[in-house]
């Protein structure tokens, strides 16, 4: 569906700290940031089920839409999010005391 667009978050089903930590990065990623945000999403993803580590799955945006295959084609704008989830993550580790 090209019009679904937009950077979205997915964290283990019933892992709090997963949660916490989509919220958290989801929110820093939106102030600093010019991409749109789609709520953070609960899932049962393998990627995500199968660590025992505190974790994520970011998702950048959808090549399908051509708002967000433009903000991902520009070294700028990937520049800009590399650098915004960077600092997020950073940011996330200091808040949680990890």
């Amino acid at each position: 569906d090209p019009s679904v667009r937009g950077l979205e978050i997915h964290y283990q089903k019933r892992r709090q700290e997963g949660r916490a930590m989509a919220e958290q990065l989801g929110g820093w990623l939106k102030e600093n940031t010019s991409i749109e945000m789609r709520d953070a999403q609960e899932n049962n993803l393998q990627i995500l089920r199968e660590t025992s580590v505190e974790s994520v799955l970011i998702e950048l945006g959808f090549l399908t839409n051509t708002e967000d295959r433009k903000i991902l084609s520009s070294p700028q704008k990937r520049d800009e999010l590399a650098k915004a989830l960077a600092d997020g993550i950073l940011h996330h580790i200091q808040e949680s005391g990890h």
